[in-house]
C-alpha cells in the first residue's frame, strides 16, 4: 500500500486515488478550508456530483469511510510528511 499526500486539492487525483486499491490518501494540504474542500469534492462543477460519502471534522475528512487529514499551510517545507510515513507527493 502506498501512502499518498496531495499538495494543493486535487479533487480528480483524489478521486483516482480513492478507487486504487494499492493507493491510500492520508493528507490533504490546501489554504482553502476544509468545508470548502468538501463541498467541492461532493459538487464539482465539471465531473459531477461525487456520489461517495464524504464527512468533515476539524481538521480531516472521511472519504468513502477513509480518514484524510487536511493541512491550511502556505509553506509546504512545514508540513509532516515525513511523520506521516508519505510515500508520494502529488503536486
Amino acid at each position: 500500500m502506498k501512502r499518498i499526500s496531495i499538495n494543493g486539492f486535487g479533487r480528480a487525483s483524489l478521486k483516482v486515488i480513492i478507487d486504487t486499491p494499492r493507493l491510500e490518501v492520508i493528507a490533504i494540504n490546501d489554504l482553502m478550508s476544509i468545508g470548502n474542500a468538501a463541498y467541492l469534492l461532493t459538487y464539482e462543477s465539471i465531473y459531477g456530483k461525487y456520489h461517495e460519502n464524504v464527512i468533515i471534522g476539524e481538521n480531516h475528512m472521511f472519504v468513502n469511510n477513509k480518514k484524510i487529514v487536511f493541512f491550511p499551510e502556505k509553506d509546504p517545507a512545514k508540513l509532516p510528511w515525513k511523520g506521516l510515513n508519505i510515500d508520494v507527493l502529488v503536486q
